[in-house]
Formats: structure tokens, C-alpha cells, sequence
């Protein structure tokens, strides 16, 4: 059985769909980071955090587009997007409809 990815229901390939969501999370202030999160000895993963008053979504470079695509979905459902235009693609993933 194979595993569905966010974007299996759309004919959007899941390149143009990470950067259409990287644009969603420019629109609400947060800068992307793509970075080398593997340590050996701490267990790092993705996330969104606050430097100097500015919001980073920091995300392991080394996931598949689809990872890439679930965290930036995770974290982008939880501002307020009613005021922003998104394509129906964008705003199915992040209104959870699969």
C-alpha cells in the first residue's frame, strides 16, 4: 500500500507546491531556513522559533519535499490566513481537507 503525500489529490507537482507555501509564510512574516539539523548527539527537528524579534521556520534540509511540505503546512495552520489570497491548493492543505 502506498503512503498518500499532502499533495497526491492535485495535479500540482510538490515543488511548485513548497514554494507556493513558502510564499504563504513570507505574506505572514516568517523566514525560511533550510539547514542541516542532523547531531549526533541532540535530536534536532524543524521547527518555528523567535531570534531578535523576527520568526524563523527552520526546517531540515535533508527531508523529502513532501516532509517539507508537512511542516510547513503544521505550522502555518496556526496564524491567521482569512486575510491572505491563497490558491485552492494551498488553502486546502492548510485548512486540513485531504
Amino acid at each position: 500500500m502506498q503512503t498518500k503525500t499532502p499533495t497526491d489529490k492535485y495535479a500540482a507537482d510538490p515543488s511548485t507546491v513548497l514554494a507556493m507555501l513558502e510564499k504563504v509564510a513570507n505574506n505572514v512574516d516568517v523566514d525560511i531556513r533550510y539547514e542541516v539539523l542532523a547531531d549526533e548527539d541532540v535530536n534536532i527537528t524543524s521547527g518555528l522559533c523567535y531570534l531578535h524579534g523576527r520568526r524563523y521556520l527552520i526546517i531540515d534540509q535533508k527531508l523529502c519535499v513532501a516532509d517539507k511540505i508537512k511542516v510547513l503546512v503544521n505550522h502555518l495552520k496556526r496564524f491567521d490566513l482569512d486575510n491572505i489570497y491563497l490558491l485552492p491548493v494551498s488553502r486546502d492543505l492548510l485548512d486540513g481537507e485531504e
